[in-house]
């Protein structure tokens, strides 16, 4: 096996490896402590778009900000209630969308995006974390709109998590989280409130 060939299999060993863990943190998140039966269990929310039409929004939302980057549908994981939808933007930049499988809705999205330190990777996180919330709200947002989520995202005022730390902003009835770590990147988990 050549130089290539081993780095595309490690890379693609690594990128299995971050999906399982992602596959674990989800669950871990969505399993809280059982609910007494006398007390009812707030009402669960979701997005009002599927799977499909998220990455369909996802693209148009690139294409609104002339990027080359598409997004694409590689795996699905069936988890019994959900199915979680695996995308790839580009080799740096995924996502897991969780879509409920009682009413075919979106309910949770993860971003991960592992920038390779030249300036390309760390704009294309950019415009993929930028992509995500448009998509979420509209693709067709306009340029004032994008600069409201630069801001939300603490990328023009120097806010933008080290690592270790996290930023959980509100838009619209939906929460984002960003976090980042040198091990697994920059993430940003997103589900309505």
């Amino acid at each position: 096996m050549d130089l290539k060939q081993r780095l595309s299999t490690k890379e693609s060993c690594g990128m299995l490896a971050l999906v399982v863990f992602l596959l674990i943190v989800i669950a871990y998140f969505q399993s809280g402590p059982s609910t007494p039966k006398h007390v009812s269990a707030p009402a669960k929310k979701y997005f009002n778009f599927t799977s499909a039409q998220y990455i369909k929004r996802f693209n148009e939302s690139l294409a609104a900000i002339e990027q080359p980057m598409r997004m694409r549908k590689k795996k699905e994981t069936d988890t019994g209630e959900n199915k979680i939808i695996q995308v790839t933007i580009n080799k740096n930049l995924t996502m897991l969308i969780q879509e409920r499988k009682d009413n075919g809705l979106v309910d949770y999205l993860t971003f991960i995006g592992t920038g390779d330190g030249t300036l390309n990777s760390g704009v294309d996180l950019l415009f993929g974390l930028a992509c995500v919330v448009m998509a979420v709200e509209n693709p067709q947002m306009t340029r004032d709109e994008r600069g409201d989520i630069s801001r939300d995202l603490g990328a023009t005022d120097k806010k933008f998590p080290n690592a270790g730390e996290e930023r959980t902003f509100v838009r619209k009835g939906v929460e984002y989280k960003l976090s980042k770590s040198k091990e697994l990147g920059i993430w940003l988990l997103v589900h309505p409130i």
